[in-house]
């Protein structure tokens, strides 16, 4: 055994086990799938891989074809003819979509059938996020109260963030800045008068297109390094969806929380399903939006207050089990018997 390369030794164990993983990835059925009116630059999505490689891991193999495909995915950017002998709709956006055409669907509302289609809830987040993130908390420091250099947060740089996009929960982060906003759709009236409200009590730091005072333009969509580490240095972090509607609840405040910051929400009326009330700040759960500032001041003036809050749970305790891979894999299943039929 001396001079062997461990990294590079396999014992007879593992070749069985490779072995055998290989053989059921050979016995699994192949599929071809094909796409219609999805957004533009869909193909370097995460939506895009995680529909061709994610949604069927384990139980099929599948061959992307311009037409004729078995499986027929559609989106809500277009009005092209449906492919595929099963038909599924891909809904990320919270817009009116006949179901009617579809076997399968894939959306952020929360019903297992709509009409007769048979819809998987799974809202955006649970795409961009490696969700057991949220397990874990890193510590915090206020930069007035630590006489000692911010901890070299620089390491983020070194973390694959096309899956696990966390911080180290063995780093201290060093909450320097009081609130983040990036937004590029200024449709949002309700968003756009809070961060009016909440600049008057203190400058926010606006980072996207839309009313941007930082000099440049925070690149990077949902869950990409750049927009995680700039909300990181950040106390509070505004994350208001486009629009409200039940079960609506994108990647928004789930980019605050991957960054260890408290998010300003309002949105989707049940987000409570999903997130522990007491870990973020629900603008629509108060009377009135001054109330909702109060609490923000409350907090920004009083870091063993801010602490409280932060040091509860992101997630309510069957958060991962409803976004597990086992949910996924009986989904598949299903489309898969239905190309049977």
């Amino acid at each position: 055994m001396e001079g062997l390369n461990i990294l590079h030794y396999i014992t007879e164990e593992d070749s069985i086990e490779q072995n055998e993983i290989k053989s059921s990835e050979d016995d699994m059925k192949e599929i071809t799938i094909s796409f219609r009116n999805f957004w533009q630059g869909f193909q370097e999505d995460k939506v895009y891989s995680w529909l061709t490689k994610t949604l069927f891991e384990g139980v099929a193999k599948c061959r992307v074809v311009s037409e004729n495909a078995d499986i027929g995915f559609s989106s809500a950017f277009g009005n092209n003819k449906l492919d595929g002998k099963v038909k599924i709709l891909f809904l990320g956006e919270n817009w009116p979509v006949d179901f009617k055409p579809y076997h399968f669907s894939i959306s952020h509302i929360r019903s297992n059938n709509i009409g007769l289609c048979c819809n998987l809830t799974w809202p955006l987040f649970a795409i961009y996020y490696d969700l057991t993130v949220l397990e874990k908390k890193s510590p915090i420091t206020f930069r007035e109260e630590s006489l000692s250099a911010p901890s070299p947060l620089s390491s983020l740089t070194s973390i694959s963030w096309e899956k696990n996009v966390r911080i180290s929960s063995n780093d201290s982060i060093v909450k320097s800045k009081f609130c983040s906003f990036i937004v590029s759709n200024g449709s949002c009236s309700s968003r756009n008068s809070f961060f009016d409200r909440v600049s008057e009590y203190k400058h926010v730091d606006s980072g996207g297109r839309y009313r941007n005072n930082i000099g440049h333009n925070i690149p990077g969509i949902h869950s990409d390094p750049e927009i995680i580490s700039f909300i990181k240095d950040y106390r509070f972090n505004i994350c208001f969806e486009n629009s409200s509607t039940e079960g609506y609840c994108t990647e928004k405040i789930v980019q605050s929380m991957v960054a260890c910051t408290i998010p300003i929400y309002s949105g989707d009326p049940r987000v409570n399903d999903y997130f522990n009330p007491k870990s973020f700040i629900n603008v629509d759960s108060y009377s009135t939006k001054e109330e909702a500032i109060n609490k923000i001041k409350e907090l920004e003036e009083d870091h063993d207050k801010y602490r409280e809050m932060y040091n509860e749970p992101w997630i309510k305790d069957d958060f991962l089990s409803r976004f597990s891979p086992k949910v996924l894999k009986k989904f598949a299943e299903k489309i898969v018997r239905r190309l049977d039929h």
